[in-house]
């Protein structure tokens, strides 16, 4: 799997097909995820990057 983060988000499949991807909070998640490949991410550190200092009761559960 191929993702670009700079410039307009992209994601390739590992056979070139291009991979929707969805609206900002998904994107933000995507990169936060794809900037650690390979790592654990915290649950905390997804919430902060998505939301940031105000977010949402229940983040778990979103």
């Amino acid at each position: 799997m191929l993702v670009g983060l700079l410039g307009p988000v992209m994601v390739e499949a590992a056979d070139g097909t291009r991979v929707s991807v969805g609206g900002p909070r998904v994107r933000a998640l995507l990169g936060l995820l794809a900037l650690e490949a390979g790592r654990v991410v915290p649950m905390a550190r997804l919430v902060d990057g998505v939301w940031g200092e105000d977010p949402p009761a229940g983040t778990g559960n979103a």
